[in-house]
């Protein structure tokens, strides 16, 4: 089932080129759910990601669904994921460098 919504949004954003989306997409890296984001945006984990990424559960994390995405002219840098204290995923951390930088 297609998220009309989202794919709109998107599709309206296709030019934004320093486009950053990030959160809890509520799915694994890798699954089906997230394809309609590959024509506009790219996994930062894929393009620099440091150690596993998993970021579910914070005791025992073996799933990533905590995520960053970015536009075309967004470069990652290092994402990683860390534990914390205030939740039960863990945080993830992306640096990246804007066109200019």
């Amino acid at each position: 089932q297609r998220d009309f919504a989202k794919a709109d949004y998107i599709a309206a954003v296709e030019r934004a080129k320093e486009l950053i989306a990030g959160g809890d997409f509520n799915v694994p890296a890798g699954d089906v759910a997230l394809r309609e984001l590959h024509p506009v945006l790219s996994d930062a984990f894929q393009a620099a990601g440091v150690g596993w990424g998993h970021s579910a559960l914070n005791d025992l994390p073996v799933l990533r669904v905590d995520q960053v995405w970015v536009g075309r002219d967004v470069l990652p840098v290092s994402v990683r994921a860390c534990a914390t204290q205030n939740s039960d995923h863990r945080m993830v951390v992306c640096d990246v460098l804007l066109p200019g930088e």
